[in-house]
């Protein structure tokens, strides 16, 4: 798995911590590339892991999505992930993220298949069409992205299994209805 714009490493922390890890086990075999580009945010997510007991089920490296040669180190063409969760990419960023530079980058480094979770402002981010095998948002509002004045969230989690796994492809993770992902 990868966790891209880790911060301080919510995300890898409360999947691994989901998963069982950081207690008495797992049956589940989980290794985490845990990604960021600001050096220090690394440290505070290796850190958390540490604290939390699930430090060696990860990988800390710094990886600035949006630069084409670290694309390629990360993801070559033979190498993909099966999950991959972001947070705040700045794909909002049109320098950075020309229209559907996001989706290319997420095709290169997701299995098909595999699943991508990506929180951020609701309602500005669509696979491109053919990209996606089943695509679900889940509001901030369902999953405590609310702001501290407790209005509605502006944010939601998008999840989204990429078009190509074929029969059993992914694993059973389910995006809508089911207890899996």
């Amino acid at each position: 798995f990868a966790s891209v714009a880790a911060g301080v490493g919510f995300a890898s922390l409360a999947l691994l911590k989901g998963c069982g890890y950081g207690g008495n086990g797992s049956k589940h075999k989980i290794r985490i590339l845990t990604t960021d580009k600001e050096p220090r945010a690394l440290v505070l997510a290796a850190l958390n892991a540490a604290r939390h007991g699930v430090a060696r089920r990860q990988k800390f490296e710094v990886f600035d999505f949006t630069d084409d040669k670290q694309v390629e180190r990360l993801c070559p063409e033979s190498y993909e992930f099966d999950l991959v969760m972001g947070a705040a990419l700045q794909f909002d960023d049109a320098a950075l993220w020309p229209p559907g530079r996001l989706w290319d980058v997420l095709a290169r480094c997701v299995a098909p298949g595999g699943v991508v979770l990506l929180a951020h402002t609701a309602a500005v981010l669509s696979p491109p069409p053919g990209w996606a095998e089943e695509e679900t948002r889940i509001s901030g509002n369902d999953v405590g992205m609310r702001p501290r004045d407790h209005t509605d969230s502006e944010y939601e989690v998008l999840a989204v299994r990429r078009a190509g796994g074929g029969a059993g492809g992914g694993g059973s993770a389910h995006l809508a209805g089911g207890d899996e992902l």
